[in-house]
C-alpha cells in the first residue's frame, strides 16, 4: 500500500490514520530463510521463519477503529553466546553460554487505535501495542524465555486547510523473564553474565531465573503541508528507555541496569502528476547507552550510534504502485562505536552503505508483472579498536563484531512479483525475492570471503 507523505509516516503519528481509507482490510502471508557465515557473533547462522498479518480500519459512526494482528513462527539454527530473545535485549548485562543450539519461537503483537471526528479541526486518537514471544532451547542448559511489551501512544492532530500539526506521548513497559537449567546432562553447565563486550563472569549453575524489567517515556511532534503535486511532512522523535536485571526471584539482586536514549529526525517531501513522481526521504538518528555494572556499580558498557540515511525514488506512471519504472538510490552514513571501560576495551567504525536498484512493470491481462534488481557497496572510511585487558569475550564477542563491522561489504538483490489486478484495484500480490552479501578481503580477525544468503515469499491479499 503506497502512503502519502504524513504524519502517520514520519512519527507514526495515529491520530492521522483517517488520511487512509475509509474502509480497508489487508492480509499477508510470508516467509524468508538467511543463512550465512556473514553475521555477528551472537546472531543465528540459520534463521527460518513464517509471518502472518492481517490489518484493517473501518468507520464506527463518525468515529474510525484500526487493528493489527502479527504472528511468527521463528526456527534459529546455531546460535551461540545468547540465551534470550535479542544479543542486546535493550541491556548491556545478559546471560550466556559457549554451547549454543536451535532456538524456537513465537512472537505475536497485537496493535488497536480509535481515532475521534475532527472538532474544531483537532483530531484526537489512542493507539495501543501490545506484544508477547516465547522461546526455548531443548539442549543444555536449556534456557527459556517470554517477554511481554505494551505501549500506549495518545495523540493529537490539528488541520487548518492544507496544513496539519500533530504531538503526542509514548507510555510503555517490557519485562522478559528467562529460566535456565533442569536439563538431564549429569555436568552441571556454566552460564555466563555478560557485562560488556569483553567483561564478564561466570558460575556452574543447576537451575536460575532472571527477570528484565523497564519502562519507556518518549514524544514526537510533526508538521504536514499538501498540495495539487506537492506533499511535505517533517517530524522528531524522542525515546528513553530505562532497564533494570534481577538475578533471582526469592531472594532476588540486581544484575545490572541499562539507560538508553534514542533520537529520531525525518523529512519526507514527493512531488507528483499524472506521468510520474518523485520522492526524497531524508532520516537522522542518534542513540546512546549506558549499562551499570551490577559488580563495580557504575557505568561499564557504553554504546553510541548516529546514522543520516537518504532515498531518493524515481518513477513513471500514474501512481507509484502501478509505475512502470522506477529507480531507488539509498545512501547511509553510519557511525558505530562501543566501549568497555572495565576491560579497556574500544571499537568504532564508520560505514556508508550505498544501493541502487531498478523496476519495471509489465501490464498484463488481469494484472502485472514486475522485477527489481538492485546492487549494493558498504565502505568503510574510519576505523579503529583498542584492547587493552583482553579477556575469553574479547576473541568470541568484540573482536568479531569489530571485524564485520570495519569490513567492505558488497551485496546484490532480485525481485519478481505478480499483481492481480480486478475492477481497475489491486486485489492480491505475490511477491520473490533473494539477495546475497559478501565481504571483501581478509577481515580483521583473519576470516576472509565470508558470504550471506536471504530468500523470501510473500502473498498479500487486499
Amino acid at each position: 500500500m503506497d502512503t502519502l507523505p504524513g504524519l502517520l509516516r514520519v512519527v507514526r503519528h495515529a491520530a492521522a490514520l483517517d488520511d487512509l481509507p475509509a474502509t480497508s482490510r489487508r492480509f499477508v502471508l510470508g516467509s524468508h530463510v538467511l543463512a550465512g557465515a556473514l553475521r555477528l557473533p551472537q546472531d543465528a547462522r540459520t534463521e527460518r521463519a513464517v509471518h502472518l498479518l492481517a490489518e484493517g480500519s473501518r468507520p464506527a459512526g463518525r468515529w474510525r477503529t484500526w487493528g493489527q494482528a502479527a504472528f511468527t513462527r521463528q526456527a534459529e539454527l546455531d546460535v551461540a553466546w545468547r540465551n534470550q530473545s535479542a544479543p542486546s535485549l535493550r541491556s548491556a548485562y545478559v546471560w550466556a553460554d559457549s554451547v549454543g543450539g536451535t532456538f524456537r519461537s513465537d512472537h505475536l503483537e497485537l496493535a488497536a487505535a480509535l481515532v475521534s471526528p475532527a472538532v474544531r479541526g483537532f483530531t484526537v486518537a489512542l493507539p495501543v501495542d501490545y506484544g508477547l514471544g516465547q522461546g526455548a532451547r531443548r539442549n543444555d542448559p536449556r534456557p527459556l524465555y517470554r517477554r511481554r511489551v505494551a505501549e500506549v501512544a495518545p495523540a493529537v492532530r490539528l488541520q487548518r486547510g492544507a496544513h496539519q500539526v500533530g504531538v503526542g506521548v509514548t507510555q510503555g513497559w517490557h519485562r522478559e523473564d528467562l529460566e535456565i537449567g533442569g536439563g538431564t546432562s549429569p555436568e552441571v553447565p556454566v552460564v555466563f553474565r555478560l557485562r560488556g563486550i569483553a567483561t564478564f563472569d561466570r558460575t556452574q549453575l543447576i537451575s536460575a531465573e532472571r527477570a528484565l524489567i523497564g519502562g519507556v517515556v518518549g514524544g514526537h511532534a510533526a508538521y504536514h503541508w499538501q498540495s495539487t503535486r506537492w506533499a511535505i511532512a517533517t517530524g522528531a522523535m524522542v525515546r528513553l528507555e530505562r532497564d533494570s536485571v534481577r538475578d533471582g526471584i526469592a531472594a532476588p539482586v540486581s544484575g545490572g541496569s541499562t539507560r538508553r536514549l534514542r533520537q529520531d529526525l525525518r523529512l519526507l517531501a514527493r512531488r507528483q502528476d499524472g506521468r510520474g513522481g518523485v520522492e526524497l526521504d531524508l532520516r537522522g538518528q542518534q542513540e546512546i547507552s549506558r549499562g551499570r555494572d551490577p559488580v563495580f556499580s557504575a557505568v561499564n558498557a557504553i554504546a553510541e550510534g548516529r546514522r543520516v540515511q537518504m532515498i531518493t525514488e524515481w518513477w513513471r506512471g500514474t501512481s507509484r504502485p502501478r509505475a512502470a519504472w522506477l529507480i531507488r538510490v539509498e545512501g547511509i552514513w553510519h557511525a558505530l562505536e562501543r566501549r568497555d571501560i572495565a576491560a579497556d576495551a574500544q571499537w568504532a567504525a564508520t560505514r556508508f552503505p550505498l544501493a541502487v536498484s531498478g523496476g519495471h512493470r509489465w501490464p498484463i491481462p488481469a494484472g502485472a508483472l514486475w522485477v527489481e534488481l538492485g546492487a549494493s557497496r558498504e565502505s568503510v572510511a574510519d576505523r579503529r579498536r583498542l584492547s587493552g585487558r583482553p579477556t575469553r569475550l574479547s576473541a568470541t564477542i568484540a573482536d568479531p563484531e569489530y571485524a564485520l563491522m570495519a569490513a567492505p561489504v558488497s551485496g546484490a538483490r532480485v525481485g519478481l512479483g505478480w499483481d492481480r489486478v480486478r475492477n481497475g484495484a489491486l486485489t492480491s500480490r505475490v511477491a520473490v525475492s533473494a539477495s546475497a552479501r559478501r565481504t571483501d578481503g581478509p577481515l580483521f580477525d583473519r576470516r576472509q570471503n565470508l558470504a550471506a544468503q536471504a530468500m523470501a515469499l510473500t502473498v498479500e491479499l487486499f
